[in-house]
């Protein structure tokens, strides 16, 4: 993946303005982000990178998407998506296997807190390593058609109505939270923004573009603008139906955040320094994929050779 991060970075010329709240280095998070483009992923490893933490980066992923070519199979042997269902009784299984693969606990969920003690260890050495739990609540990309089955939703159930991101569907991360609580010790929350012309038309594809970052080099800098804020885990409401209205006020500052984004140009909060992939790191990737690559035919070629002077 950083591979690729690294193309669209230098080749691409994806460019990110980031302002708010500086992350933190080795921090297990759950990370909350607004959903238009397939470039919002690349965009979320590269703020993972700036604190070493793109090689730590999980995502919640509709199951549908584990038969898309390519992506559900690389999502699988790299470890990095969590395919779920919508059906949240269905869903429970694998909130227990998650609990289980970032904190090596099998405990219930009430027993959130000893969990993060085990996590991080007695002797206050973490067993486990850090976590980017990522999750667009949202469940699919913005439309205008989706936009507008969203607002009308939200009319009919008293909610907050919105037109820059879509009423977040909340009982994923409630799950998710009440599972890693003590674990994650804050939640991430991050607001992505295109070309404030296409960041007030839903209906419009965002610029830049993942496409054309990825197939045509940027002759100049292509501009992404990020709003990150670091929420204490103390912070986020335990109980299940004030962490739902926690969300909904939640994704209403999004909206808010867009809009303004879309009148100024700009987030508010202060800079936050982003550095772009080196050459140097690009090559030494690319050196350790064949590397690993040539050790793995190495065993296989040895394998076969043992194989047939057992025969």
């Amino acid at each position: 993946m950083s591979i690729y991060v690294g193309h669209l970075e230098l080749f691409g010329r994806m460019t990110l303005v980031v302002r708010g709240d500086p992350f933190v280095r080795g921090e297990s998070a759950l990370v909350v982000c607004n959903h238009r483009s397939w470039t919002d992923t690349i965009v979320l490893y590269s703020l993972a990178r700036q604190v070493g933490a793109h090689g730590d980066v999980k995502f919640f992923t509709k199951r549908s998407l584990l038969w898309f070519p390519v992506y559900g199979v690389a999502g699988v042997l790299c470890n990095v998506c969590l395919f779920i269902q919508r059906d949240m009784s269905a869903a429970a299984g694998a909130f227990a296997a998650l609990r289980a693969q970032l904190t090596g606990a099998d405990a219930k969920p009430s027993d959130a807190a000893a969990s993060g003690a085990a996590a991080s260890g007695s002797s206050g050495a973490r067993r486990f390593p850090p976590f980017w739990l990522i999750n667009y609540l949202e469940g699919t990309r913005l439309t205008a058609a989706k936009v507008a089955a969203s607002q009308k939703f939200a009319a009919s159930r008293n909610l907050p109505i919105l037109s820059h991101v879509l009423l977040p569907r909340t009982k994923g991360f409630i799950a998710s939270a009440s599972a890693l609580r003590g674990a994650a010790t804050a939640v991430y929350d991050v607001t992505i923004g295109y070309a404030p012309d296409a960041s007030s038309a839903p209906s419009g594809s965002p610029s830049p573009s993942f496409t054309t970052m990825l197939l045509t080099a940027g002759m100049g800098p292509r501009v992404l603008y990020v709003h990150q804020r670091r929420i204490p885990m103390e912070e986020v409401p335990a109980d299940p139906a004030a962490l739902s209205d926690w969300l909904y006020e939640l994704y209403a500052a999004k909206d808010a955040r867009l809009a303004r984004l879309a009148a100024t140009g700009s987030f508010e909060g202060e800079p936050v320094s982003w550095t772009r992939f080196t050459w140097a790191h690009v090559l030494g990737c690319i050196a350790l994929f064949w590397a690993s690559v040539g050790a793995v035919m190495w065993v296989g070629l040895a394998a076969l050779r043992l194989w047939r002077g057992t025969a």
